[in-house]
């Protein structure tokens, strides 16, 4: 591991393949959360690089993991689960690049952004 903060990413579907190719053109580490030992990228990065956590649910032991790696960037998969739970953690850690929870939740919450939307938001 190298001695720059690693990038969680929260998600192992197909929908992170750019992210992990990105990465890997880094110095950067990174591990992909999920609970899905078939889902397709779990394969491609190797057991080393996943750590099954419910990331939908389990903010306790994602924390912990930001806690004992030193995590700066959190970045979710392509659904609203993921990003919530970065809004989630971007509340109780100092993370990159994730938007302001009132933002975020407009965003990934349906009727929120229907009405932020229609009132020209």
């Amino acid at each position: 591991m190298s001695s720059v903060a690693p990038v969680l990413i929260l998600g192992t579907g197909a929908s992170i393949q750019g992210v992990v190719a990105s990465l890997r053109n880094t110095d950067l580490d990174f591990f992909i959360v999920g609970n899905n030992r078939s889902d397709y990228m779990v394969d491609k990065v190797g057991q080393g690089s996943w750590i099954n956590i419910d990331y939908s649910k389990d903010q306790s032991s994602l924390s912990d993991l930001i806690r004992k790696y030193g995590v700066r960037s959190v970045i979710p998969g392509c659904n609203d689960a993921a990003y919530r739970m970065c809004l989630d953690l971007a509340a109780d850690f100092n993370l990159h690049g994730i938007d302001d929870k009132i933002i975020g939740e407009t965003i990934t919450f349906k009727d929120q952004f229907s009405e932020s939307a229609s009132a020209g938001g």
